[in-house]
């Protein structure tokens, strides 16, 4: 049964409303057009036989949103685990002796040199792996014409993690003293060089996965 350029469009729509990602969207899409044009011509009209392939072979509208979900857990997973595996690298040589390297260069900072600069270095380290994955993530987001990828929620995600924890440990600590107390300049300089170390290291680690497993893609219908 071959389908006209109006009866694609109109089968797009409905299927465009109904899913989240492009991923779904452009495999679903794919199968039904495959599997109706295999299909002998009959009366049926095209979107209800699209309705057809979808209730038996995607478990419904409700299933394609189970399997959305299923998706963007199981990328979560699969990120989160090169993440921590990538930044256990940096505690096994041969990293390890750059980790050694930062953390001298990071409490001699802390200890001898003013705490601001220390404080810019930790906001820079927690602020690019956030820069960094907005590579991946198109602005055309926020366009109606636009469908996500399952990819740009886990990438902010891992990029805004520095910022959240450096947001929980560093400003609310002062926030809920009136200012009185100030992680960065009145702790300990080995508890401030700690953080100061993973915080870069997280960084290096959330670029290489970005590196590795996104892509940067430009979608739009």
């Amino acid at each position: 049964m071959q389908l006209t350029t109006a009866q694609q469009d109109n089968i797009r729509e409905v299927l465009w409303y109904h899913t989240k990602y492009r991923e779904t969207f452009n495999e679903v899409y794919d199968h039904i057009l495959t599997s109706i044009e295999h299909q002998p011509d009959h009366d049926m009209a095209p979107h209800q036989m699209a309705k057809i392939i979808i209730d038996s072979e995607f478990g419904g509208w409700d299933g394609l949103k189970e399997l959305e979900k299923q998706r963007e857990r199981d990328l979560r997973t699969s990120l989160w685990k090169s993440l921590w595996a990538e930044f256990r690298r940096y505690f096994k040589l041969p990293l390890l002796v750059f980790t050694l390297l930062l953390s001298g260069c990071a409490f001699f900072a802390t200890a001898q040199v003013d705490r601001g600069v220390t404080f810019f270095i930790m906001l820079f380290a927690v602020l690019v792996p956030m820069g960094f994955s907005s590579r991946f993530i198109s602005f055309s987001t926020w366009s109606k014409k636009y469908k996500a990828s399952v990819k740009d929620r886990a990438a902010q995600k891992i990029g805004s993690l520095g910022i959240t924890i450096n947001n929980l440990l560093i400003i609310l600590p002062g926030m809920l003293t009136d200012g009185h107390y100030r992680l960065i300049f009145q702790a300990h300089a080995a508890l401030v060089t700690a953080l100061l170390v993973v915080y870069v290291v997280y960084g290096f680690s959330a670029v290489k996965v970005f590196q590795n497993n996104l892509k940067k893609e430009a979608w739009a219908s």
